[in-house]
């Protein structure tokens, strides 16, 4: 896994030619009240990371989240890291009590880099990560290890790496940190609502199949588009409000030129960072007549 990381920072510095790739290893800070009446985890320093504490456990899930600070000229990637990048990957190998994890990510921004768009977050930003445990009567470790980048003119892998312990049954105050970070999510649609929220319909005219898609639930800052190994997809704005085409640019090789593509996973960022949607997504197929010969 750390091979494939360390592969994506390289290959983004050649596709933005850059000359060198600077490796540094971080590491992660913990609040010293993280958890109410809990064991302190163990700490090391790095002012640039730190973990969030939340609320007590609701439902047998606790909620953490992890800030990243970056400095004003650097960026960081989402999951889909765009033209160029290696999203964060986050490991919790060697936890106790474990059952599941599931990070959530803010809506990203669109991010011009030395001709290649990348998808990521400037300044701050928070990942809230939801923890279940196997027995919600015991207490959980969790052994988080983080991997990401921070960019600007040359791209640092950093780590960091921390042990947090959650127990059942104790008390802690709302985090308005992580209340926000939270209200930053995108809102998962379901197919009902996509079906009223969008009007999408293939577009002629392009050498590779485009969609035209067209959100009617508010206004629209932008669209990502999240789609399985060996696809891709971009997407730009079309001028007009709300509006954007999709173009699929890569597909399997052997793919048939009337083979649907999968369906997607589309994220739509609002206007409003609190407004922001998730969905999947199956194209309209193509019709051999839309496309330039």
């Amino acid at each position: 896994m750390k091979s494939q990381f360390l592969q994506g920072i390289l290959s983004r510095s050649l596709c933005l030619g850059l000359s060198s790739a600077l490796f540094l290893l971080g590491s992660l800070e913990v609040s010293s009240d993280l958890w109410a009446g809990s064991q302190q985890p163990a700490t090391l320093a790095n002012p640039d990371v730190e973990v969030i504490k939340g609320e007590a456990e609701q439902d047998g899930i606790y909620v953490i989240g992890i800030a990243i600070e970056l400095a004003p000229d650097l960026m960081t990637y989402w999951r889909m890291p765009g033209e160029a990048g290696v999203a964060p990957v986050f490991s919790f190998d060697h936890s106790s009590n474990l059952a599941k994890t599931t990070v959530l990510y803010p809506a990203p921004e669109r991010i011009s880099d030395e001709g290649a768009e990348i998808f990521g977050y400037r300044g701050r930003v928070v990942f809230p990560i939801r923890v279940e445990p196997r027995d919600a009567h015991e207490q959980v470790t969790l052994s988080l290890a983080l991997d990401y980048a921070t960019c600007g003119k040359i791209c640092r892998p950093q780590k960091a790496q921390t042990e947090v312990l959650l127990s059942p049954g104790k008390t802690s105050l709302a985090n308005p940190r992580l209340t926000e970070a939270l209200s930053e999510v995108p809102t998962t649609l379901t197919p009902e609502a996509v079906a009223s929220a969008i009007k999408i319909m293939s577009e002629p005219g392009y050498d590779h199949p485009t969609w035209r898609l067209q959100w009617v639930n508010g206004h629209a800052r932008d669209l990502f588009v999240e789609a399985p190994d060996g696809w891709y997809f971009e997407t730009k704005p079309t001028g007009q409000p709300d509006e954007f085409l999709l173009r699929q640019i890569l597909a399997p090789a052997g793919t048939g030129v009337e083979a649907p593509p999968p369906p997607l996973t589309l994220t739509l960022a609002g206007m409003d960072r609190h407004k922001s949607y998730e969905f999947s997504l199956q194209l309209p197929p193509i019709k051999p007549t839309q496309r330039k010969s």
